[in-house]
C-alpha cells in the first residue's frame, strides 16, 4: 500500500512541476491544489491540506521555497493522516521563526545599550574635565519641555 501511494505522490510531483525544473514552486503547489481531482486525490491518501501555504512551508524542509521530489513525497506520507501533525509543525515553524526575530531585535537592543554606555561616558568624560578646567562651579540645567525628568546637580 505504501508503495503505491509513494507512485501516486510521484505522479503528482510530475504534474505539479509544470516547468519540469525537478522542482515545485508555491505558485505550481496552489495552482494545482486548486483542481478538485487533486484535492479527491488527496483526500483519498488521507494528507489534508487546509492551508496550502502552511502545508508547503511544512513539507519545504531545507526553506528554499521549492520542494523536490522527495520533500514532496516523504513530506506527504509523513503528513499522511495527521491534520493536528501539520499544524503543530507550522507552529513549532513559526515558533522558530519568531524566537530568531527576537534575538535579532536583542542584538540590535545591545548594540544600542553599548553606543549608548560609550556615549555616556564621554559626557561623563567632558563633565570631569570643564569641572576641573574651571574655577568656578558648574550647574547643569534641564529645559522644562524635556520628555523627560533629570535631576539637576551642582558639581562642586
Amino acid at each position: 500500500k505504501t508503495n503505491r501511494v509513494m507512485d501516486e505522490l510521484k505522479r503528482l510531483f510530475r504534474e505539479f512541476d509544470t516547468d519540469e525544473s525537478g522542482t515545485i514552486t508555491l505558485e505550481e503547489f496552489t495552482e494545482h491544489l486548486a483542481h478538485e481531482g487533486v484535492k479527491t486525490i488527496l483526500s483519498v491518501l488521507e494528507i489534508e491540506v487546509a492551508d496550502a501555504i502552511a502545508f508547503f512551508e511544512v513539507l519545504d524542509v531545507d526553506s528554499t521555497q521549492e520542494l523536490d521530489i522527495d520533500e514532496f513525497v516523504m513530506g506527504c506520507i509523513y503528513l499522511k493522516g495527521a491534520a493536528k501533525m501539520v499544524d503543530m509543525a507550522t507552529l513549532m515553524r513559526e515558533h522558530k521563526m519568531m524566537m530568531s526575530q527576537s534575538m535579532k531585535q536583542v542584538c540590535k537592543m545591545e548594540d544600542r545599550v553599548v553606543k549608548l554606555a560609550e556615549q555616556l561616558d564621554c559626557v561623563v568624560w567632558i563633565l570631569r574635565k570643564e569641572q576641573f578646567s574651571s574655577p568656578l562651579p558648574m550647574s547643569v540645567e534641564v529645559p522644562n519641555h524635556a520628555p523627560y525628568s533629570i535631576e539637576t546637580t551642582t558639581m562642586a
